[in-house]
């Protein structure tokens, strides 16, 4: 068995270097700080707003199943999906 490597050549100097694919513990502090935040505000929308937002994002329901699901029309759900990323883009500006 033969193991491969990616090797990577630095353009300036021609050096071989092996990527560090080991996770970057930054990115994740502010993933982790950035799902908290999230929790936060979803708690201040109307249970109306956040049914809408775990079928469209958490269950990943397409509008139009949702339409078919609710009795709700397609155009209704998208304005208020609309009204609701931009209420959600607001509080967490705060």
């Amino acid at each position: 068995m033969i193991l491969q490597k990616t090797v990577q050549v630095h353009r300036l100097n021609g050096e071989e270097t092996i990527p560090d694919t080991a996770v970057d513990v930054e990115e994740q502090a502010i993933q982790s700080v950035m799902v908290e935040c999230l929790h936060k505000v979803l708690t201040l929308l109307t249970e109306d707003e956040r049914w809408l937002v775990d079928k469209l994002y958490f269950q990943g329901i397409s509008q139009s199943d949702l339409e078919k699901e609710s009795g709700i029309s397609q155009q209704v759900i998208s304005y208020r999906n609309k009204v609701v990323l931009r209420k959600l883009k607001n509080l967490i500006k705060k």
